[in-house]
Order: C-alpha cells, then sequence, then structure tokens
C-alpha cells in the first residue's frame, strides 16, 4: 500500500476517534443533565408530598459538605457510649 494512502487512512482513524471522543463527552453531559432534572423533580416532589422523609435523609445526612447544601449544621461528634459489651460507638440522640 502506498506511504500516501497509508497516512490518509490514518489521518481518517484520528478524525474519527476525534470525533467518537467529542459525542460520547456530549452524551456524558446530556446524561448528567438528565440525572440532575430527575433529582430535581424527585426532590421536589419529596418535598411537597413527604416531609416526614424529607426530615430522616436530612438527619441521615453525615458528610459536612451534604449537611452545608441543605444549611444545617456538622454532624454532632462521635462519643463513645457505654453499652454492655462496651464496643459501641454513636452520636449524642442517637440509639
Amino acid at each position: 500500500m502506498p506511504a500516501r494512502n497509508l497516512s490518509h487512512i490514518e489521518r481518517e482513524i484520528e478524525q474519527l476517534q476525534a470525533k467518537r471522543a467529542q459525542l460520547l463527552a456530549v452524551k456524558r453531559q446530556d446524561d448528567r443533565k438528565q440525572r440532575t432534572r430527575q433529582a430535581a423533580i424527585l426532590g421536589g416532589w419529596l418535598l411537597a408530598h413527604d416531609p416526614a422523609t424529607v426530615q430522616q435523609i436530612l438527619v441521615a445526612l453525615k458528610r459536612p459538605q451534604d449537611r452545608a447544601a441543605f444549611g444545617l449544621d456538622a454532624p454532632p461528634p462521635l462519643v463513645p457510649q457505654q453499652p454492655d459489651d462496651g464496643a459501641a460507638i454513636s452520636r449524642p440522640g442517637e440509639g
């Protein structure tokens, strides 16, 4: 095969790979937008129809950045409790 044809084919392969990467990036972006929209719809429904579940979720949040997103204080630090076996650790108010 002449070198000219080979270099032409290699250029086409590079162009197709770049196009594939671009299409995959657009698909990932579209998928993320869809997941975000779905989460907003579900969250809105929960807020309007099931506030008890929303409160359970808020209480269960442990990561500071998650709690901050809802304007909550950091969770209380872990403190050792003295149950029968002395091995459990829990937060104040739990258990």
